[in-house]
This record gives structure tokens, C-alpha cells and sequence, in this order.
């Protein structure tokens, strides 16, 4: 059995993450700020898991807390495009000054893993992209870009790291991870609002023709590979995605047809109040390779499973 610290443990993929690691014994403390994550989402684990209210920018907290752990899993972060926007100040600090108080402060030996994410290689169009991709960042003039950077600064941070004397970290960056429990109220994804637009029979809004693509990555696969790579990813990068990509129009295709809505497509400009016109990357996918060769991992779960998955359990 593995004590095991995991921030951000209250949010859509920590949540999942914690279930997976309760399910195989291991003793399970959460840390995060409920800034996005919920209490609901760890209700059914009440017994079985200890939350603890708190932020990774708090030294002092992370200092009593870290060092007592076997592993931890650093999933803490602010995110989403508008809250980004909104405060990038609030993401680097909580990237870099969370993730610079873990690593200061866990038991050398611990097993370390940072949660980065397909972010970091911006507007690169050198699909699929492999862990040395190198990324394409917008200026830091535009906000929209402070989550990438920050991201990025973690990374350096986690590999540095390593260079001293404790245990090298892990590092994994998630792609379009999907399935129950993704926030609805707090900077939805667009399954979710795709979602939550097929079940009140509003039109599903696709910006621009809709040949924007992306690599989706069902929750539990996505976790299925976090724990992979905390246990055998030492100072490794490894990308948590796959080859598939799925335009933005086929995936409100696939919506109206997982859930048999009457809904309709409607094709609109992106809104340049945000900024996003020539931000947005056009296309996101991973060749998969080295998860496969280094973790023994790529995604089980088909787009269309995945989708049957979390509709089933879609609030009302």
C-alpha cells in the first residue's frame, strides 16, 4: 500500500484518479483549493479519503504535508481558456510556486509525477507530435498563452529536479481528456457544452467550419496512464494522447447521435472578445509512441464509448 498526496484530487481527472488509487489499496490524501474541483466528486469515498482544503502555493501547508508521502500526483492547476484569460497572474503562480513547494519539500525517494498538458506545443502544426515537438507559444501579451508557459516552467522545474539528489520526476501531458464529471459551470469543455446544448435541444455552436482537430482521451485511460507513469515514468515526458483526431464538427456529429438529440449544428465566427481568433491551434494529436514503448499504455476507449460512458451518467 502506497501513501499517496494528490492535488487537484477534486477536479474531474483527479477525482478519477483518487477512485482508481482507493480501488488498489493505497492510502489516499487530497489537497486542493475547490476553486474548480467539488466535495461531490470524492462524496462517495468520504471514508476512504482525506481531504484537506488547502493550495499548493501555501508553503507552509505543503511543507507539513509532502514530506510524509510515497508518492505524489500533481494535478493542481487553474484551468481552462477563459480563466486563463481572466487571471493569468493566479496560473503561473499556481503552476510554478505550487509545483516548486512539492518538489522542495516531498521525501527524496517519493515517487513525483507533474500533470502538464498538449498545451505546451502551442500553434506547432507538426502533427502528430511526439514528446520533442518543439512547441509553437503565442506572446506573452496575450494572455490566453500564460497557461502554456506556465505549463512549460513546471516541466523544467519537475526534470530539474532530478538533476539533485532525490528521485527523478515524472511528467505527462494530457490531451483532450473526456467522461464524467467534467465541470459544467466552471470553463466547460466543448464535449461538455456540446453536451449540456443536445439535452436542452439548443444548437450545438461550432466556431469557424469546424475542421479544428483534436486527440480525445476517455478519463479513465487517461489514468490508467498517470499511474503508469508515476510508477515507471522516472524523468521521462510522455505525451497521453493518441494519433486519432476527430474534427470539432464530426465530434457535434457524434454528440447528436450519442444522445439521439434533435438538436442542430450552428457554424458562427469565433468571438474575438476573447482574444482566441489567431490563437487557437488548429490541429492536436500524439503519436503515442513512447507511452506505448515506456508505460505500455495507449487509449482503450473509443471516442464513441466514451461518449455513450459519460452520457449515461449526465446530469439532469
Amino acid at each position: 500500500m502506497m501513501r499517496a498526496l494528490i492535488t487537484g484530487g477534486a477536479g474531474f481527472i483527479g477525482s478519477h484518479l483518487v477512485d482508481a488509487l482507493v480501488a488498489r489499496g493505497d492510502d489516499c490524501t487530497v489537497l486542493d483549493d475547490l476553486s474548480r474541483g467539488t466535495r461531490d466528486n470524492l462524496a462517495h469515498l468520504t471514508d476512504q479519503v482525506t481531504l484537506i482544503e488547502g493550495s499548493v502555493t501555501d508553503q507552509d501547508l505543503v511543507g507539513d504535508l509532502a514530506p510524509e508521502f510515497d508518492a505524489i500526483y500533481h494535478l493542481a492547476s487553474v484551468v481552462g481558456v477563459r480563466s486563463t484569460i481572466a487571471n493569468p497572474a493566479k496560473v503561473i503562480e499556481v503552476a510554478v510556486t505550487g509545483t516548486a513547494n512539492l518538489l522542495r519539500t516531498a521525501a527524496p525517494d517519493a515517487a513525483f509525477l507533474v500533470a502538464s498538458s498538449s498545451e505546451i506545443y502551442g500553434r506547432s502544426v507538426a502533427t502528430p507530435f511526439d514528446e520533442q515537438t518543439p512547441g509553437l507559444l503565442g506572446p506573452p501579451q496575450a494572455a490566453r498563452w500564460s497557461y502554456a508557459h506556465a505549463k512549460a516552467c513546471m516541466e523544467h522545474l519537475a526534470l530539474a529536479a532530478g538533476s539533485t539528489s532525490r528521485r527523478p520526476a515524472s511528467v505527462i501531458r494530457y490531451f483532450n481528456v473526456f467522461g464524467p464529471r467534467m465541470p459544467r459551470s466552471v470553463d466547460p469543455s466543448v464535449i461538455t457544452l456540446f453536451l449540456d446544448a443536445a439535452q436542452a435541444g439548443q444548437d450545438l455552436v461550432i466556431y469557424g467550419a469546424g475542421t479544428q482537430t483534436r486527440s480525445f482521451v476517455f478519463v479513465q485511460d487517461a489514468v490508467d496512464g498517470t499511474i503508469a507513469a508515476c510508477e515507471r515514468g522516472s524523468g521521462a515526458v510522455v505525451n497521453l494522447g493518441g494519433p486519432q483526431e476527430t474534427s470539432i464538427a464530426d465530434l457535434a456529429e457524434q454528440i447528436l447521435s450519442t444522445t439521439s438529440s434533435k438538436s442542430t449544428v450552428q457554424r458562427v465566427a469565433l468571438p474575438t472578445a476573447l482574444g482566441l481568433t489567431s490563437e487557437e491551434p488548429h490541429r492536436r494529436s500524439a503519436t503515442g509512441v513512447l507511452a506505448a514503448e515506456l508505460l505500455d499504455w495507449k487509449p482503450q476507449t473509443s471516442l464513441t464509448e466514451g461518449l455513450d460512458t459519460t452520457w449515461t451518467s449526465w446530469p439532469a
